[in-house]
């Protein structure tokens, strides 16, 4: 389970059902499938009583689907900022709350949700910021869209429209994912990863035993400033000098939405090969907890690899 946040969703409704459903797709989401405290503010009840079954549009205050539902009427009175806050479609937020924000410590984190868009440039704004011109309160991008490199879209489980595991998550789990599959660049076996002086400067530790075997354990620096290399230790067979473990966190912080995060990669015989055959990533992502991503890697038939899918554990 998810470390319960709280949350303010704040919406106009300028495109008619667009704006109204956007917000409401995300707020349902955020508090059905992941146990988060989520308000939706809306200055349009209408509209969204229209499409959002248990919402009565003469209600200022009201709750639907484990939602708070308030209409966005200013001057908002004692205005109290949720651990996230999410503008969506550039709508502004209240000055009253605004003001509150930067009062608050530690500060909200503040996400602006963009329209969806197919569009190449997306790629490179998600996740951008966007300092406030008066206060020290830097928004954050936030761009659903199709392709990793964005966040995603909005899909609820257990609708299978689209055929792809990938595309089936939801937009929360999405950012878990996919923050934390940007980890695994750092398994991938080429040049630019590999456990040599090229990339890593190492230092002896200790002598330690690892399931039943005597390892050398070193410490391992990276040689350049890059998320895919690992700042931490490795267990070297005393005998063999096969590899048989590697831990430790990126060299470079790999996205904002991530804190704390370590990978670990565990090495086997595996029919008379020694390859990797386990990995974990762990990472404390922002607003959503503590995750992790294991993946039992690859199974072997004699002259055939099999890879299995990695499982996102909580």
């Amino acid at each position: 389970m998810l470390e319960r946040r709280r949350w303010d969703i704040f919406g106009k409704v300028v495109d008619n059902f667009g704006d109204a459903g956007v917000g409401w797709r995300l707020a349902r989401q955020l508090a059905s499938e992941h146990a988060q405290d989520v308000t939706l503010w809306q200055d349009d009840l209408a509209t969204l009583a229209r499409i959002a079954p248990g919402v009565d549009p003469h209600k200022d205050v009201q709750s639907a689907a484990g939602v708070t539902v308030r209409r966005w009427i200013e001057p908002l009175a004692d205005p109290r900022p949720a651990d996230a806050v999410v503008e969506a479609f550039g709508c502004g937020l209240p000055p009253a709350y605004v003001a509150a924000m930067a009062r608050a410590r530690p500060a909200p984190a503040w996400l602006i949700l963009e329209y969806l868009s197919a569009e190449t440039w997306v790629d490179g704004a998600h996740g951008l910021t966007s300092p406030h011109p008066q206060f020290s309160l830097p928004r954050r991008f936030f761009f659903p869209g199709f392709t990793a490199k964005t966040g995603g879209l909005i899909r609820e489980r257990g609708h299978d429209l689209v055929a792809g595991p990938a595309q089936r998550l939801c937009m929360g789990e999405r950012i878990v994912r996919q923050m934390l599959e940007h980890e695994t660049d750092i398994v991938k076996n080429n040049s630019a990863t590999d456990m040599t002086l090229a990339n890593y400067d190492f230092r002896f530790l200790r002598e330690e035993e690892l399931s039943g075997q005597l390892c050398y354990v070193l410490e391992m620096r990276p040689r350049r400033v890059d998320r895919i290399l690992l700042r931490g230790q490795i267990w070297v067979d005393s005998i063999t000098y096969l590899l048989h473990r590697t831990e430790g966190e990126p060299g470079k912080a790999p996205s904002w939405w991530l804190r704390n995060a370590r990978i670990a990669l565990v090495y086997g015989d595996v029919e008379g090969m020694w390859l990797q055959t386990a990995s974990e990533s762990t990472a404390d992502v922002r607003f959503l907890g503590r995750h992790t991503m294991r993946s039992q890697d690859v199974r072997y038939h004699v002259g055939e690899l099999v890879a299995a899918n990695a499982q996102p554990g909580r």
